[in-house]
């Protein structure tokens, strides 16, 4: 989108940081963080907040954005990654599926519990690309090949869309064929709570408006939280 990237530059932005605090409770320790996205040397673009709850069984995470510019166009994501050890290399989700999907493309596929080995979320284009979302995802589950390592992400107030990476999704930016697609140690997790619809932009239309993910002022409108939860945990 050359808005994006243009005018925005969304691909180059710098989280700076606002505030950061922690909060020992009787039952869990409580941290906060706040911060600016903007790219360098520019107005932000928007203000989020991090919540997380930490308990002795789970996370419960809390995340929210809001931005004061009128000048933004509709906006691609806003959600959180987590870099994870490689050997995460199943998944089971319930959520749509069996293939990838966005919120503007769900006609062909059902609302169900599925499952598949990490790899095969991301569908092989001819240029490798992000993708292999799955939309309307209540729960996230991933483990080792012995199901004995692993954990899950519990929606708590909206269904997400997620999907998870063998390897960190800027590779992206210099993959050119399906052979530079190679793990690189590591599993990057995906979790978005509002995401714009892809429309057919590659060849036509942006998305119709009621997929577009446009901020506004008020953090309550776009706010969503998980539970972050080990395998092994009851």
């Amino acid at each position: 989108n050359e808005e994006w990237e243009g005018k925005l530059l969304l691909h180059r932005l710098w989280h700076n940081i606002r505030f950061a605090g922690a909060e020992g409770l009787p039952d869990r320790v409580r941290v906060e963080v706040r911060e600016t996205l903007a790219p360098h040397k520019l107005e932000a673009v928007c203000e989020t907040a991090l919540v997380y709850e930490v308990f002795a069984d789970r996370i419960e995470l809390t995340a929210s954005v809001r931005s004061d510019r009128r000048d933004l166009p509709f906006l691609p994501r806003f959600g959180v990654c987590a870099e994870l050890c490689p050997e995460l290399t199943q998944v089971e989700y319930f959520g749509f599926g069996p293939r990838e999907n966005e919120s503007d493309f769900v006609e062909g596929v059902r609302k169900g519990l599925y499952a598949c080995r990490t790899a095969e979320l991301l569908p092989a284009y001819a240029k490798p690309q992000e993708g292999g979302m799955r939309s309307g995802v209540e729960r996230f589950l991933l483990t080792d090949d012995q199901a004995r390592l692993g954990f899950e992400v519990l929606a708590l107030d909206r269904p997400l869309n997620a999907t998870a990476y063998l390897f960190g999704r800027e590779k992206f930016e210099a993959m050119r064929h399906q052979k530079d697609v190679r793990p690189d140690g590591r599993v990057q997790l995906c979790v978005d709570g509002f995401r714009s619809g892809v429309g057919s932009q590659s060849c036509g239309h942006p998305p119709l408006e009621a997929y577009r993910f446009r901020l506004k002022e008020d953090w309550q409108r776009f706010r969503f939280a998980m539970r972050i939860r080990p395998l092994d945990s009851e």
